[in-house]
C-alpha cells in the first residue's frame, strides 16, 4: 500500500528546480500523499503538495494561506514574500522562477507515488540488479529519483566507499550529490535516456560509473548505476538493454573541477 513520502525525500528528489526550503513547521518527516497543482481558489486536501503554478509573488499568498487551513502538507511557489511564507503555519519550497512546473510535478508525484512497494517488486529490482552486473561486469545500484538504493548486486571487494555508504544508508551520500548536482548529472538523466559517464575521483574515493535514467514515457522512474570493477563497464549494456532504461551511448559528464590542493 502507498503511504506517501516524507517531506524530506520530496527535497531530494526537487533538489534541481527547488532553491530552498523557506520555513518546514512541522519539520522535514512531513508525510506528503499527493501532488496538486492548484490554481486561486482550487480546492486542496490533507497531506497534499501543492504546487501554486497558477501565482507568484504577493498573488500566490491567498493560495498559499488557503492551502494551510485546508491541511495541505505542503506548498511549492515562485517569488513569494518570504516573511508571508513563514508565517502561514505551512512547509513552502521556493522553486527557481525559470523551472518547469511539469518537470517539478512529474519529479515530485515520481517519489510519492513510488514510495510503496510490495515485497515481490523489491525482489525483482534485486534480480535486475544482478542481470545488469553480469551483463556489464560492473556492480550495480539501482535508485529511485529521491536517491534512495532500492536494490544492488552481489559484489567483491572491488567496491569503492560510495557504493558502501550508499548501500549501508540506503541512500547516496550527501556531500556525493553535491558533486553530482554541480556536473548536471541529473539534469541530463531526468531530461533524457542517454548513458552518463562519470569520471573516476581519487580525491573522492570514487571509481567510474555509468548511469542512466530510467523512464515510464517522460516521467522519470529512478536510476541504474553501474561501478566499474576490475575492468571498464560495458557502456552498451549499462541499462540492462532498452527494456532496463533506454539505454544507449554513452555521453562523459562535464569534467570535475580538480581537487584543492593540501594545505
Amino acid at each position: 500500500m502507498k503511504t506517501g513520502a516524507t517531506l524530506r525525500a520530496v527535497m531530494t528528489a526537487l533538489s534541481g528546480p527547488v532553491t530552498g526550503l523557506v520555513t518546514a513547521p512541522g519539520g522535514l518527516d512531513v508525510e506528503l500523499r499527493a501532488v496538486v497543482i492548484a490554481e486561486p481558489g482550487d480546492p486542496v486536501g490533507p497531506g497534499d503538495l501543492v504546487l501554486v503554478a497558477g501565482a507568484r509573488g504577493e498573488a500566490a499568498v491567498p493560495v498559499i494561506e488557503a492551502a494551510a487551513r485546508c491541511g495541505a502538507a505542503a506548498v511549492a511557489v515562485k517569488g513569494a514574500p518570504v516573511e508571508a511564507m513563514r508565517q502561514a503555519g505551512i512547509a513552502v519550497l521556493g522553486v527557481a522562477t525559470d523551472a518547469r512546473w511539469d518537470q517539478v510535478e512529474t519529479l515530485a508525484r515520481a517519489v510519492i507515488e513510488g514510495s510503496g512497494s510490495d515485497g515481490d517488486s523489491h525482489q525483482d529490482l534485486f534480480s535486475l540488479a544482478q542481470t545488469v552486473a553480469t551483463l556489464t561486469g560492473g556492480a550495480v545500484t539501482i535508485e529511485d529519483t529521491a536517491h534512495r538504493v532500492l536494490a544492488y548486486s552481489e559484489s567483491d571487494d572491488e567496491v569503492d566507499e560510495l557504493r558502501r555508504q550508499s548501500i549501508l544508508g540506503r541512500n547516496c551520500p550527501e556531500a556525493y550529490l553535491a558533486h553530482l548536482r554541480e556536473w548536471g548529472v541529473y539534469q541530463r538523466l531526468w531530461a533524457g535516456e542517454e548513458i552518463v559517464d562519470i569520471a573516476e575521483r581519487p580525491d573522492l574515493g570514487v571509481r567510474r560509473r555509468l548511469v542512466v535514467g530510467v523512464h515510464a514515457g517522460s516521467r522519470p522512474l529512478g536510476s541504474i548505476w553501474v561501478q566499474e570493477g576490475r575492468g571498464a563497464p560495458r557502456p552498451r549494456r549499462a541499462a540492462g538493454g532498452r527494456g532496463a532504461g533506454g539505454g544507449g551511448r554513452a555521453r562523459p559528464a562535464p569534467p570535475p573541477p580538480p581537487a584543492p590542493p593540501p594545505p
